[in-house]
């Protein structure tokens, strides 16, 4: 590489023999390495019943490649990709670039099988509305530029992390690259824990960057792309993972994003990240539930992330109620702007139930009983068991200025609620067992 030009302004004639050069350096280099090993490699194998040492195996190949994408090009292929025959091989790779010629018989507007595997599907992905992309030249007038190009930059553009190969992608080129160059940053960051914690680091990085930056309206235009290995000019594993419309406008709100940005405990050594449930788009209901539980029957109800565990529960039960909105009603044009302020009403209603009912009790004790009772009835989806043991234990309190308004808050949310009075009757269990009170900064922070 030393020897090339400081100002590349050559032709392509001149290029392939540098190229050529280079390969050729790179395959002396390698036999120097393992001469120390020359009486093992000497050693013949067979293979296609005729007898060859790996020696001779690797004097006879043409270009040294070692990227499943590359090799799944015709022209590199093991029966093509032979010493000797070099210039051709560079000859049909420049055709390719320049011409969209992927084989001598095809034109540009054929595109071969090992290009449009990192194409998506029509069969494997329904849902995505883009439309089908058949040729290369249909890709030249979307892109408005040579788009065979921007296929061969594959290989780089995926940073390979533990078992699979990562890219963050969103129209904007300059917040995509620099979301890229952050990942980087982060990922490398990541020590022996880091399969478990590479979703969190992700999409923590991700969202900090775009917030730092006021990149709201990327958050619903945003994709991580990830894939495992190539087999057969295959991609195995393909996900592609977004944030829905719905998702970025609730997490665009900072009070909301900050309660969920933190780990949950739901067993001994188990730690779930709200965020990431919400981006996987699962129900927030079934986390808080088993993090209650796990508190209860480790009799730890300060340990009970009240804020988050509130905030989560807020969200659930809105979108589940928002799930019937009728085609093109007033609500339907509105999307989902009412939406995070009812979920920010429904927390603090939530909050201001869970602290008044807490109030009623002074003995831990009685906190504990009370709470297994009502958990084995929402165990069982049972409203009726569960507002019957409430009201039973309000008519023993009869006394207290709290009833009334934990009256209505019954009847409002649990009894006439057919959608999510799950969520308010937990926030109750929640405000029994942790006691109420103001959690600190420390207990909100981030695990």
């Amino acid at each position: 590489l030393s020897e090339l030009p400081s100002k590349i302004e050559m032709d392509t004639k001149t290029i392939r023999e540098y190229i050529k050069k280079f390969n050729k350096n790179i395959k002396n280099l390698i036999i120097q390495k393992f001469i120390d090993f020359k009486d093992v490699l000497d050693k013949p194998f067979n293979i296609q019943n005729r007898k060859v040492t790996i020696l001779e195996k690797s004097s006879a190949i043409g270009f040294i490649i070692n990227e499943p994408f590359f090799q799944n090009l015709n022209f590199l292929n093991p029966s093509k990709n032979k010493n000797g025959k070099e210039e051709e091989i560079l000859k049909s790779f420049e055709e390719m670039i320049y011409f969209g010629k992927i084989k001598r018989e095809l034109t540009k507007n054929a595109l071969d099988k090992t290009i449009t595997k990192y194409l998506f599907s029509e069969r494997e992905f329904l849902n995505l509305v883009y439309g089908i992309v058949a040729t290369i030249e249909d890709l030249d007038k979307m892109l408005n530029a040579r788009s065979i190009v921007f296929l061969l930059c594959f290989p780089i553009s995926f940073k390979r992390i533990f078992d699979r190969f990562l890219l963050f992608y969103t129209p904007s080129l300059e917040i995509a690259y620099n979301i890229n160059k952050k990942l980087d940053v982060l990922l490398n960051q990541v020590k022996e824990d880091g399969n478990n914690l590479l979703f969190k680091v992700t999409w923590q990085g991700i969202i900090d960057y775009l917030m730092e930056n006021k990149a709201k309206f990327s958050l619903e235009n945003m994709y991580l792309i990830e894939y495992r290995s190539i087999q057969q000019q295959n991609l195995i594993g393909v996900e592609y993972i977004s944030i829905s419309k719905l998702q970025a406008s609730i997490l665009i709100e900072d009070p909301i994003r900050d309660a969920l940005n933190v780990n949950l405990q739901i067993d001994k050594d188990i730690w779930i990240w709200i965020l990431e449930e919400f981006i996987k788009n699962k129900q927030l209901y079934d986390l808080i539930s088993r993090h209650v539980f796990y508190c209860l029957r480790e009799k730890n109800g300060k340990g009970i992330r009240r804020k988050a565990s509130l905030y989560a529960l807020a969200i659930d039960a809105k979108i589940k109620e928002n799930n019937r909105i009728e085609l093109f009603s007033d609500k339907f044009f509105e999307g989902y702007r009412s939406l995070v302020n009812e979920i920010k009403d429904c927390y603090s209603t939530l909050n201001s139930n869970a602290i008044k009912i807490s109030q009623l009790f002074n003995s831990a004790e009685e906190r504990q009983q009370l709470c297994y009772s009502l958990v084995s009835a929402l165990k069982k989806r049972n409203r009726i068991a569960f507002v019957n043991t409430l009201l039973k234990k309000f008519l023993e309190k009869a006394g207290s200025g709290e009833i009334p308004q934990l009256n209505r808050f019954v009847f409002e949310n649990i009894v006439s609620n057919d959608d999510s009075w799950e969520n308010y009757a937990l926030a109750l269990v929640i405000g029994i067992l942790s006691g109420g009170g103001v959690e600190s900064d420390e207990s909100e922070s981030r695990e």
